[in-house]
C-alpha cells in the first residue's frame, strides 16, 4: 500500500500522559497500515505536531510557532545553505548522506527515517544552523558499532551544537578516544533514571531546540524523558522518538521509575 499524508486533526489534550498514551496508538496504527499520518495538538498554549510515516514508527513533536526564528543573524545563515535543506529534497539529501558512509546507520537502512528528518529536521537547521541538538543513544549495542548517526549528524549540520547522550560510558570513552565524537559534547547514564536526566540537564543547560530519543526504547525510558525534557525544549524545537513500535514487546516493558510505572500505555 502506497503511503498518503493525512490532513492534521486538532484536539485539545489535558496532560502530557494523554499525550503520550495517544502517541503511542499513533504509532501502532501507523506501523499496521503503513500510512503517512500527522497529527497536530495543542498543548500547553503550544503547537505540537506528530508524525508517524511510512511502514516504520517516526514520532516527531513540533513545539511553538510555525515561523520560529525571529532571529535576523539566524535567517542570514540559514540563506547560505543549500536547498537540499528544504522540505522538497530534504529526504533524498538525508539519505544519499547517511549512504555516503561505508558503515551506514540503520535509520536509513531498517528504517525510514530519511522521510522524517529530511522533512522536518534538515528544513529546521536550514532556518537556525546554531540549533542545539541531543540524540539519546550512540548506538553501543548496535551490530555494525557505535556512532553512525552521529556520522550523519557532524556532515548535515556543522554549525549546530551538537549533543550525544549513551548508556555505556565504556563505549562513550572508547568513541572518543578514536575521534567518533569529535565536535560532540556528551553525557553518560540510564535515561530510565530521574537523578540521570536531572544531571543531564544540569550538565547540558536544557534548552535543546531539537531531542531524539533513540535510547533504550524501554516505555518507561522514553517516558520519563520525554517527561523531564519536553517543558525544556525552546519554542519552536522539535521533538523526535524513534521505535515506538517495540512497546508492546515484553522486554521493552520491564523499566521503572518514579515517574513510570510498567506497561505504560500497553
Amino acid at each position: 500500500m502506497k503511503s498518503g499524508r493525512a490532513a492534521p486533526i486538532v484536539m485539545n489534550v489535558s496532560s502530557t500522559r494523554r499525550l503520550f498514551t495517544f502517541l503511542a496508538g499513533v504509532a501502532l496504527m501507523a506501523n499496521i497500515l503503513h500510512i503517512n499520518y500527522q497529527l497536530q495538538e495543542n498543548y500547553n498554549n503550544k503547537k505540537a505536531i506528530l508524525g508517524a510515516i511510512t511502514t516504520e514508527t517516526l514520532i516527531s513533536a513540533y513545539k511553538g510557532e510555525e515561523k520560529i526564528n525571529d532571529d535576523i543573524d539566524n535567517k542570514k545563515e540559514g540563506q547560505n545553505i543549500d536547498s537540499n535543506y528544504d522540505s522538497i529534497r530534504g529526504k533524498e539529501f538525508f539519505e544519499a548522506t547517511a549512504n555516503s558512509f561505508s558503515t551506514k546507520t540503520d535509520k536509513v537502512t531498517d528504517h525510514n527515517y530519511q522521510v522524517m528528518y529530511g522533512q522536518f529536521l534538515l528544513p529546521f537547521y536550514k532556518s537556525k544552523p546554531n540549533m542545539k541538538m541531543l540524540e539519546i543513544g550512540l548506538g553501543c549495542d548496535m551490530s555494525y558499532g557505535p556512532g553512525m548517526s552521529v556520522n550523519v549528524w557532524r556532515k548535515l549540520f556543522p554549525e549546530a551544537e551538537l549533543w550525544e547522550a549513551e548508556y555505556n560510558n565504556r563505549c562513550v570513552k572508547r568513541a572518543k578516544d578514536r575521534g567518533q565524537l569529535d565536535g560532540f559534547r556528551t553525557l553518560t547514564g540510564d535515561q530510565g533514571r530521574v537523578e540521570v536526566l536531572d544531571r543531564w540537564i544540569e550538565e547540558s543547560g536544557g534548552d535543546f531546540d531539537v531531542v531524539i530519543d533513540d535510547g533504550g526504547h524501554q516505555n518507561c525510558q522514553i517516558w520519563a524523558t520525554f517527561q523531564k525534557l519536553w517543558p525544556l525544549l525552546r519554542s519552536g524545537g522539535y521533538y523526535f522518538i524513534e521505535d515506538m513500535q517495540v512497546g508492546r514487546a515484553p522486554k521493552y516493558q520491564r523499566a521503572e521509575n518514579p515517574l513510570c510505572k510498567k506497561r505504560i500505555g500497553c
